[in-house]
């Protein structure tokens, strides 16, 4: 019965798991990364897309365009 015990315990120290580990995305660390700066990275994107309504961005992605936003908080730019 012991010997169930002390294989149960090296099971679960060692960190294996059916489901795979969840990873952050890069907009997700440049969130944080901006949330530890004292600042809402939410409201920054939605001053953004306010601030100019009709742009069209051609060849980018919505992600591309969302890391340049929040790369722009780490320049000085807001």
């Amino acid at each position: 019965m012991h010997a169930i015990e002390f294989l149960r315990n090296i099971y679960l120290s060692s960190g294996l798991s059916i489901k795979p580990k969840t990873q952050i995305t890069k907009i997700e660390m440049l969130k944080e990364m901006v949330r530890s700066l004292g600042m809402d990275p939410d409201k920054i994107l939605v001053k953004q897309a306010f601030s100019q309504p009709h742009r069209t961005i051609v060849g980018k992605s919505r992600e591309d365009a969302l890391h340049d936003v929040l790369r722009e908080v780490f320049k000085g730019g807001f």
